[in-house]
């Protein structure tokens, strides 16, 4: 995008932008990652909601979006909730294809929210365990938002140019659609996005290194040193990459994800909950999850092997991985400092005020609202809409069934969440771990 808006060469604006990245996290670690990341949210979030409401109006509304997708026939479905199940870019065959996948992506998400490095490095940094609940449930609420009106514009960008490249479509309707202020925020929050997620990843392997690998008696400035030749390493590599490897964020994304929800997942989950893993069920664990993705995932892109889609990579190796755990559990025993840590865990710590508790509860509450509103925004706008003109483009009715189904699902898992938050919430000690995160 940097060499596009300047006419630069593609690995002149990669260098730039890489050089701007890495100088910013060697000297500004978390902090400045804090820091970025909530700029980043802020920005993104004026420019998807503004984006999209600025195509879905210019484009009709919601009715006249829907109606324009199912008038096209380059991509049949594409208004549908299971997406184009027809034709030679169709991703799925079936609508029961579409369904399973998106169920998959949606637990491996879970998983990677959960459980993975650069979400529990920011555990570790809050006031409390209230700070994360609230923090999680009103970030479900935005995402739940941006998911109802993003995935209907992605869509109707179609509408404007159906040949774009899905990786450049947000880029090419900020610089030829959208009113100049508006594509500027756009592309700012584009680049706020990458400066997010790049100084996210380059900290993890700076404090991962000093704090975890490096021997302790080893004073400060030395670990500081060391980590940040790491990151300038890491940074090296990607840049590497970057240069022969044709942009794919989408595709790096997602399986970088499944690698996470196969390897972190059931070893985080499980070291809070259960009573029987051991360290060496949590390495082997990791291990195996890691390993059998990233090689069943290079079996699959090679054609070497063809799995269903009920059957992902990430499906296989999140299983691996907890056979793995079981079976090295079962052969070691859990140490007492173990069992004292994990009892440590759960503690309830009563000297938080109980304004904490009802603060926490309140924002359940709020959450809980805002399901029920975007369950109601998507059955109208979208649901009926698709029912309305049903008959008009022969859609079968359970087609238009699984439209309500969708906003039904929608809405309902914000209810779910603000559920949970406010009836299991109860204080917690704050985990001293998190100081050495802090610090770095």
């Amino acid at each position: 995008m940097f060499a596009e808006l300047t006419g630069m060469p593609y690995w002149v604006g990669l260098v730039l932008v890489w050089l701007t990245y890495t100088g910013f996290i060697l000297y500004s670690g978390s902090p400045g990652v804090m820091l970025t990341d909530t700029v980043m949210f802020v920005i993104f979030s004026l420019a998807a909601l503004g984006g999209s409401l600025y195509i879905l109006q210019d484009l009709g509304g919601w009715h006249g979006v829907i109606e324009g997708l199912l008038s096209q026939q380059d991509k049949p479905g594409i208004a549908l909730w299971h997406g184009v199940i027809d034709g030679q870019e169709a991703s799925f065959s079936t609508p029961g294809e579409a369904l399973t996948w998106g169920l998959t992506l949606g637990l491996v998400w879970a998983a990677v929210l959960a459980a993975s490095p650069w979400q529990s490095s920011r555990y570790l940094m809050a006031r409390n365990e209230h700070v994360v609940m609230r923090s999680a449930m009103l970030t479900a609420v935005a995402l739940a938002i941006f998911y109802a009106l993003m995935m209907m514009t992605g869509a109707a960008i179609n509408l404007y140019n159906d040949l774009l490249d899905p990786e450049r479509a947000m880029v090419w309707v900020a610089l030829n659609i959208l009113p100049t202020w508006l594509g500027v925020i756009i592309l700012t929050g584009v680049f706020a996005a990458g400066l997010s997620s790049c100084s996210t990843f380059l900290s993890i392997i700076g404090f991962s290194l000093s704090n975890d690998i490096l021997p302790p008696s080893l004073n400060e400035a030395s670990a500081m040193r060391t980590s940040r030749i790491a990151v300038l390493a890491a940074g090296l590599i990607a840049l590497g990459l970057a240069l022969f490897q044709p942009p794919a964020v989408m595709s790096v994304v997602w399986f970088a994800a499944t690698l996470f929800a196969s390897s972190w997942g059931p070893v985080a989950l499980m070291s809070i909950w259960s009573r029987r893993i051991t360290a060496a069920g949590a390495g082997w664990g990791l291990a195996i999850g890691f390993l059998s993705n990233l090689g069943l995932s290079l079996m699959v892109q090679a054609e070497w092997v063809s799995l269903p889609v009920y059957l992902h990579p990430v499906v296989l190796s999140t299983l691996a991985a907890l056979v793995a755990i079981l079976i090295a559990s079962r052969l070691t025993h859990v140490s007492q400092a173990e069992r004292d840590y994990r009892a440590f865990l759960h503690e309830r710590d009563t000297s938080l005020e109980a304004k904490w508790v009802s603060g926490t509860r309140w924002v359940a509450v709020c959450t809980m609202l805002a399901g029920i509103a975007v369950g109601l925004f998507l059955w109208r706008q979208y649901a009926v809409t698709l029912d309305e003109l049903a008959g008009r483009f022969a859609i079968p009715y359970g087609t238009t069934l699984g439209a309500y189904v969708l906003a039904i699902g929608c809405g309902g898992m914000l209810l779910i969440a603000g559920a949970v938050g406010y009836w299991v919430v109860r204080p917690r000690k704050l985990k001293t771990q998190g100081m050495r995160v802090a610090k770095y």
